[in-house]
């Protein structure tokens, strides 16, 4: 019995180009990709200029492009790249999940965004997912979205309130708009995990913000910001 025959590109390898600015990890992403099935590492960039001038050279299937680097990042290195090499997949790996590099890398057309501390097994298959023109998300860039989502939503089904009857926090208190946002969020009964992945933060962001608040209102823990909360109309009495 003859065996299916594997179409051409099953055969080929995809063609690997890694852009980063840390020559440490450029080595071992090009020793651990080389290593896996499917994937060649076809050259190396340390910026965007440099991953431009290889694209247009080599002609890969896939670029894994750093977000974050010197002389030109990794949102504009895309968007220049896709305007000359449409064909290519960009595919970001980056130590950052900030709501702007995930919209910007791709608003500027990448496929996908992974943090640098995937596992090399799965940078490997978002490299062969990319190469085929499929999304890859990282949990971080996926959090991002889905918060994005969130808050759209929200904002589109909330009622709205008369300027006159709007709760409002004295203006002495001095807080910006991102601690009365956390304010609001605490005296509605959210833990600081919560309010952190509501606002793409980390718990320890939320901690500080915390303190901060309490300090400017002049309050000594999280029970005398509630009546503070109820005093002031942000958090309505039942």
């Amino acid at each position: 019995m003859n065996e299916p025959r594997r179409n051409q590109r099953e055969e080929t390898p995809i063609r690997v180009l890694l852009v980063d600015d840390d020559e440490r990890v450029r080595k071992a992403l090009k020793r651990v990709l080389g290593a896996s099935q499917g994937i060649v590492v076809v050259g190396t960039a340390a910026d965007g200029v440099e991953a431009l001038n290889a694209a247009e050279r080599l002609n890969p299937d896939v670029v894994l492009m750093d977000v974050k680097m010197p002389r030109m990042d990794g949102i504009e290195a895309t968007r220049k790249l896709l305007g000359r090499l449409p064909c290519v997949k960009v595919l970001a790996l980056s130590g950052f999940s900030d709501k702007e590099l995930v919209d910007g890398m791709l608003k500027a057309g990448a496929v996908g965004y992974l943090d640098k501390l995937s596992p090399s097994e799965e940078i490997a298959k978002a490299i062969l997912r990319a190469a085929r023109g499929e999304c890859c998300l990282g949990p971080g860039a996926s959090a991002v979205l889905v918060a994005e989502k969130r808050r759209g939503a929200q904002q589109a089904t909330a009622p709205i309130v008369p300027v006159a009857d709007a709760p409002t926090i004295d203006a002495t208190s001095g807080l910006t708009s991102r601690e009365q946002e956390i304010l609001r969020m605490i005296a509605d009964g959210q833990g600081r995990r919560r309010i952190a992945f509501a606002l793409c933060v980390s718990p320890k962001t939320v901690d500080a913000h915390r303190e901060n608040i309490l300090a400017k209102l002049d309050l000594g823990s999280t029970a005398e910001l509630l009546r503070y909360a109820l005093r002031t109309g942000i958090l309505p009495r039942k």
